[in-house]
């Protein structure tokens, strides 16, 4: 409603020029000086047993505080708001000091109207300037013999003045003659549009009757491709049919290559560690089977020694000197042959696992798919395939003596000895 209003009626600006409102602020502050703030007057209707004075700046008070409230806070809001005042009334309407001092009666007046206007166009209320408060206002005036007329016209006939200077503004009546050319315009459009939907309606006529014969041609001719094309398509399925077999041929082959390098990097591993250990092991082998080698021949020729050259050998406790030395020897040769022999045995189980390692890796990937296609549970078998290729390789290190287990044993075998 304010933005219409503001168009219909133009932007006149009074309340928002610097000048007015510094006389609004001197206006105000000789006000607020002046008029003492007493809230006694607002009992009831006005009679000759109440203070005038008190009374009438009391109201001239009240009223100039809502007015000035809203020039300071929301002076554009107040200016699109009040543009009848503004128009009609102009020389009554800038609230100047010397209006007040020249007439505070015509000042009030004023104030009223212009609240009036304000509230009216915006729809919000305020009790100051209800009809109540305006009938006293007006027995004040004839208590005190000035003119009454001002007040009363607000009352009964202001709004309708307002109406009135609304639906006569040169603006509203060009929005006026603006909508009866709008009409016309609007029905020479619906008489255009339907000219030209009749005219739509035998294009699209001829336009189908056009399309339903190049279709039935391109569908004939369709047909006839699709029947010569028939033919070489039964060819070609033949030939579909022979390279499936070819391709049947190649996915048994892929097939064979896809166990054989199935988990290529894990088999690459575990197949340089299989290689270390075949040669630990045969290292290991050689190591046990020489000292038992030894083991055996040196027993064998002190056998022979004594049998064929007893002269070569002590006689007595003499022959303790090479015998002990003898003993230690094989003693420790049998120590070093055990420690031989349970690391080949190690090393054998180590062997084991990293093949069935190997094996895993080379045949877990139809395995998962066997799984697969008879709905079963891959993620299990996924979690014991880990657990099995991830797990350490058992060397049963447990089981073999430290490289000086039993020394402190054949050192004080010895000492015993040499006591003796």
């Amino acid at each position: 409603m304010v933005h219409y209003l503001n168009y219909i009626r133009g932007f006149m600006g009074l309340y928002i020029q610097n000048e007015i409102i510094s006389d609004l602020k001197k206006t105000n502050s000789y006000l607020t000086i002046n008029i003492p703030d007493k809230k006694a007057y607002d009992t009831g209707i006005y009679n000759n047993e109440v203070d005038g004075g008190a009374f009438f700046y009391g109201k001239l008070l009240g009223l100039w505080r809502e007015f000035y409230n809203l020039a300071e806070n929301y002076s554009v809001w107040l200016d699109n708001n009040t543009q009848y005042c503004q128009e009609k009334n102009i020389l009554g309407f800038y609230f100047t000091l010397d209006d007040y001092t020249e007439n505070k009666f015509l000042f009030l007046s004023r104030l009223v109207e212009v609240l009036y206007e304000y509230y009216f166009w915006t729809g919000h209320y305020s009790h100051l300037i209800s009809d109540k408060e305006i009938d006293k206002l007006v027995q004040y005036y004839t208590y005190s013999n000035y003119n009454e007329k001002d007040l009363l016209w607000v009352k009964e006939k202001m709004q309708y003045a307002l109406m009135r200077w609304v639906l006569t503004s040169k603006r509203f009546i060009e929005a006026k003659d603006f909508l009866s050319s709008l009409n016309e315009h609007k029905e020479f459009a619906i008489r255009s549009e339907a000219m030209r939907d009749a005219e739509s309606k035998v294009q699209i006529e001829t336009l189908t009757k056009e399309s339903l014969s190049s279709i039935s041609d391109r569908f004939n001719t369709i047909v006839h491709a699709i029947k010569t094309d028939a033919e070489e398509v039964k060819k070609l399925a033949n030939d579909v049919g022979k390279s499936l077999e070819e391709v049947k041929a190649l996915e048994e082959r892929v097939s064979k290559l896809r166990t054989k390098y199935n988990f290529v990097g894990l088999s690459s591993g575990f197949s340089q560690i299989k290689d270390k250990k075949e040669e630990e092991l045969r290292t290991s082998e050689v190591a046990y089977k020489n000292l038992f080698g030894c083991m055996f021949i040196c027993p064998l020729a002190i056998l022979l020694i004594h049998v064929f050259f007893p002269e070569k050998l002590p006689q007595g406790y003499n022959i303790l000197q090479v015998f002990l030395p003898f003993i230690t020897i094989e003693m420790v040769m049998l120590y070093f042959f055990r420690l031989s022999y349970l690391e080949a045995k190690s090393l054998r189980a180590q062997l084991l696992q990293i093949d069935l390692k190997l094996s895993l890796c080379s045949f877990i990937d139809n395995y998962v798919k066997y799984r697969k296609e008879h709905n079963t549970n891959v993620r299990k078998v996924l979690d014991s395939f880990d657990s099995v290729i991830f797990s350490p390789i058992q060397a049963n290190e447990n089981n073999i003596p430290s490289m000086f287990d039993g020394m402190e044993a054949l050192a004080n075998l010895a000492d015993k000895i040499i006591k003796k």
